[in-house]
């Protein structure tokens, strides 16, 4: 019986196979005449449990330039040691010729416990987009 997370597994590696994941893709630069490499990543949440360096280069053989890595509570990297990991994250991916192009959060406010923290680990590692967490309303 497939559950949800086998469907998303088998989705994912089903589509990384289909040639709209190719590293053919160009985008035009609005800046030039050049043509400009799409970047495609994947969001890591079901297969976060991998060594980094395992996770880098799954993600290269799936046809992914880059990750969507989740440093936030129960992710790869938990908020508190960002400033250790990140960096090893970031190593481990460029090793195999990919990187981290976004990073999942649980950052709502500037005056949240770890948010500069988190945010200057970022930066150190070369991650310049994140996702902020959700908000709950009663």
């Amino acid at each position: 019986m497939m559950n949800r997370r086998t469907f998303t597994q088998t989705s994912l590696l089903a589509g990384a196979a289909t040639p709209f994941f190719s590293s053919n893709l160009r985008a035009q630069s609005p800046s030039d005449d050049q043509p400009k490499q799409r970047q495609v990543c994947a969001f890591i949440k079901f297969i976060q449990t991998l060594s980094y360096d395992e996770l880098g280069k799954t993600m290269v053989e799936a046809g992914f330039d880059g990750i969507e890595a989740t440093v936030r509570k129960g992710g790869i990297i938990e908020p508190a040691s960002a400033g250790e990991e990140l960096p090893r994250l970031a190593e481990a991916m460029a090793k195999h010729g990919c990187k981290i192009t976004l990073m999942a959060t649980d950052i709502n406010r500037a005056d949240q416990a770890l948010t500069e923290k988190v945010l200057r680990a970022a930066v150190a590692a070369g991650v310049k987009t994140y996702r902020t967490a959700y908000y709950q309303y009663d």
